[in-house]
């Protein structure tokens, strides 16, 4: 049975001779598509979320929207994407839920 440590180091060693590297590649192309593809904003993207969510069952999800905000102050605003998001979605949710 492989422990934690067998299973780091046997991706430690793979990743060092570069046999990640296709792999990588693979990623950053389809990441660079999938933006091509959706001039969306963040927040954007949270509406019309909400908007299916509505749409398909007329409930909508709960987003820890606090908890993103204080990982964002915390860690220099690497979950903006994420809080964005919560704030187009919880803004369409509200919009909704008025109309």
């Amino acid at each position: 049975m492989s422990t934690l440590k067998d299973i780091h180091d046997y991706v430690k060693k793979n990743y060092e001779a570069g046999n990640y590297d296709d792999a990588k590649a693979a990623y950053t192309s389809w990441e660079t598509e999938a933006k091509r593809q959706s001039n969306l904003t963040d927040f954007e993207m949270g509406v019309q979320k909400a908007q299916r969510d509505y749409k398909k069952n007329g409930t909508f999800a709960t987003y820890p929207e606090l908890a993103i905000d204080v990982v964002n102050k915390l860690f220099d605003d690497k979950a903006l994407e994420v809080s964005e998001f919560i704030r187009g979605y919880n803004s369409e949710k509200e919009h909704i839920k008025k109309h």
